[in-house]
């Protein structure tokens, strides 16, 4: 499991930095620029939404988070 900081890093680093890359990039077909910024911005929304609810459900930065209890809207097949 990620930690907060390396979410954090994703969100205000990677995902900005593949967005600039994708649009100086010389080189590089339409389609591998728009990939390189598509997969920037889906980084920046993934990970903020994840910072977001890990903050929210209060799981810190430790390596090993404890399972989450199921939804009760979930039902499993044995």
């Amino acid at each position: 499991m990620k930690t907060q900081t390396v979410r954090l890093i994703d969100v205000f680093a990677l995902g900005p930095f593949m967005i600039y890359a994708a649009l100086k990039a010389r080189g590089l077909s339409p389609i591998e620029q728009a990939f390189l910024g598509f997969s920037g911005l889906a980084t920046i929304i993934y990970n903020g939404a994840n910072y977001l609810q890990a903050r929210e459900l209060g799981i810190d930065e430790s390596w090993h988070v404890e399972a989450l209890p199921a939804p009760e809207d979930t039902f499993y097949i044995e």
